[in-house]
């Protein structure tokens, strides 16, 4: 009987270990992930921000009396 709890044991900690990779490793792709998604949200700002300018600066925006 004690090597069945022994060997139960022993697996129940590789389980563990295991378990542990797998929340470090979802811990690494989440803050990939959050890195990408500002990177693109700054990006997305910028590229409105400069078709807002070139807008602004063409013969569209004078034309409508907007500008």
């Amino acid at each position: 009987m004690p090597h069945h709890v022994e060997r139960d044991l022993h697996g129940a900690s590789d389980f563990a270990e295991k378990a542990r990779q797998y929340v470090k490793e979802a811990r690494d792709n989440q803050r990939q992930s959050r890195v990408l998604k500002v990177c693109i949200l700054i990006a997305l700002i910028v590229l409105i921000m400069v078709l807002i300018l070139v807008f602004l600066d063409s013969e569209a925006c004078t034309s409508m009396s907007i500008c």
